[in-house]
């Protein structure tokens, strides 16, 4: 695979250097301008309340052709499970499924994988999906909501 890296320097956002990792996109399956996700980003990580000195995660899309359970929409890990999101904190990384016909950042698992970070971020942990930020109407939900808000 071929790797795009591109960095978001500290002066757009204060604080913070972004990292987004793209896989070479086929031309059918856009993926959102770099200023949306910088937008979106921003808007989740100021909802979760992580200050913008924090290191932002690196955010990697697996693309429909790697997508291969749940009928397109994830991927098996190495231990089996089908995951349409997974994140790794020793590596600060987050990798974000992006089905075919995937449009907005709201529609996948983006703000549910920041929660995660922004969990680590902020001293907590919460691996099992058990507190308040995945309960119904938690911090996840709040942010798909706001996402939607702005069209992303």
């Amino acid at each position: 695979m071929i790797w795009l890296v591109l960095c978001i320097a500290a002066g757009l956002v204060p604080g913070i250097v972004l990292f987004l990792h793209f896989w070479k996109k086929p031309a059918d399956q856009p993926l959102p301008t770099l200023a949306d996700q910088l937008l979106a980003f921003t808007i989740v990580w100021d909802l979760y309340g992580v200050p913008a000195s924090v290191r932002a995660p690196m955010i990697r899309y697996v693309r429909s052709d790697q997508l291969n359970c749940a009928d397109g929409q994830g991927w098996r890990q190495s231990d089996g499970r089908c995951v349409a999101g997974s994140s790794w904190q020793d590596q600060n990384t987050c990798a974000v499924a992006w089905p075919r016909g995937t449009k907005k950042l709201s529609e996948t698992s983006f703000a549910h994988e920041l929660w995660h970070a922004a969990t680590w971020a902020l001293g907590g942990l919460d691996p099992n999906h058990t507190g308040p930020g995945y309960a119904p109407g938690g911090a996840v939900e709040q942010a798909n909501a706001k996402l939607r808000e702005a069209g992303l």
